[in-house]
């Protein structure tokens, strides 16, 4: 249906059927959503990519970590038993001489 203007013209800018203006809105929707779901599926697969090497370089970080914490620990103390035998190694060297 048309509308008629104040002077009782015809609108010469509206569409009797607007069918076929739905049916390509329709369609536009369909090829966007079309395309945003192969986005999400890319950008999924990238996620579970991500995750994994997140979980890798987490792991190597740890270990890393535990390497940095050994290494900088203190040497334990030398008990009183150890130098003993220690010196009478060196003692008994030098009695050889």
């Amino acid at each position: 249906m048309a509308l008629d203007d104040e002077d009782g013209h015809r609108d010469s800018g509206s569409h009797e059927d607007t069918s076929c203006e739905v049916s390509i809105t329709d369609e536009e929707i369909l090829e966007i959503l079309e395309d945003n779901c192969k986005k999400l599926k890319r950008y999924a697969k990238l996620t579970r990519k991500l995750s994994a090497t997140y979980d890798k370089v987490c792991a190597k970080l740890a270990i890393a970590n535990g390497k940095i914490e050994a290494l900088s620990a203190p040497p334990p103390e030398p008990t009183e038993s150890e130098e003993c035998q220690s010196c009478l190694a060196v003692i008994a060297d030098l009695a050889k001489l």
